[in-house]
């Protein structure tokens, strides 16, 4: 088992993630894997000795007063789960073995993971596994939270029964609800798909899912700053913007410098530039207007 130590910065290099999320990972694994081996109402922790390529497991006994209720064996937890009594032992029992102990103290035994059975390292391997793949789900997730609300590319791997089209985004999955699609647009495995990141979620069954959406505004929107660089240099602004998808969108627009004409910008010469967009939205009609803050206007 200790031998997996050694490689412990090749599995975060690989991975992408942080050498001490590696190591909370297989910490983490070893405590489950001891549950699973020999009692789940136990209390265990695990210790990594990078020095001496260790690997240490130690179940905790907390020291307790000689009355606690605890030692009886038969108070709940909030579950209402039997507490295990042997997770504590008394203070008169505790200073007998070291006379500095306090109630509130922990004792630790430390345990042979090789006396646990045969199939002990598969199951710590599993469990390391699942383990760094969580880690390696919310390394991701805060990536993918900062690109909410933008454009990304992805290729079409499957379409399920509901119609939802599931995409390879580098690293991750992204899944086109059906609710999210353009009215009258189809797509099929290997195509090219742009959409904007909605929303980022852990699905406990496909991990880590990318919501994306081509009905958002805010597709429209980042479509359009990819078009326009006014848009994207901020020197013309979105100020609002509303899409019936694939119908008509209107957008307004204000201006941060007098000599630059907003509408004009993003519609570009001859309607160029707002065509482009029109086109990857299905041919939607897009009106531009002056922003004002006035409704009636």
């Amino acid at each position: 088992m200790d031998k997996i130590i050694d490689i412990l910065d090749s599995i975060a290099y690989e991975k992408g993630l942080k050498i001490t999320e590696v190591e909370e990972a297989l910490k983490e694994a070893l405590i489950i894997t001891a549950k699973k081996m020999v009692d789940e109402s136990l209390t265990f922790d695990a210790e990594i000795d990078r020095k001496n390529k260790q690997l240490k497991l130690f179940q905790k006994i907390e020291v307790v007063a000689d009355d606690d209720k605890r030692l009886s064996g038969l108070e709940a937890d909030e579950y209402n789960n039997l507490i295990n009594k042997e997770n504590f032992i008394t203070i008169t029992e505790a200073c007998e073995i070291d006379p500095d102990l306090e109630i509130g103290d922990f004792m630790e035994y430390e345990l042979e993971f090789e006396n646990m059975g045969r199939n002990a390292a598969t199951i710590l391997n599993s469990n390391f596994e699942y383990k760094l793949q969580r880690f390696l789900e919310q390394t991701l997730m805060g990536k993918y939270q900062d690109k909410i609300g933008k454009v990304i590319n992805g290729s079409v791997t499957r379409i399920d029964r509901s119609e939802n089209t599931f995409v390879e985004i580098g690293e991750v999955k992204g899944m086109l609800p059906r609710k999210n699609r353009i009215k009258g647009e189809s797509f099929k495995v290997g195509d090219n798909l742009k959409a904007v990141v909605k929303a980022v979620n852990i699905d406990k069954s496909l991990g880590l899912i990318i919501e994306l959406s081509r009905t958002s505004p805010k597709f429209l929107e980042a479509l359009l700053k990819l078009e326009v660089p006014e848009l994207k240099d901020e020197r013309v602004y979105i100020e609002a913007s509303a899409r019936i998808p694939g119908s008509r969108a209107k957008i307004a627009l204000t201006s941060i410098d007098s000599s630059i004409d907003a509408i004009g910008s993003v519609v570009g010469v001859k309607g160029v530039r707002i065509a482009a967009v029109s086109r990857q939205l299905h041919g939607e009609s897009i009106d531009c207007v002056e922003y004002s803050a006035i409704p009636e206007v």
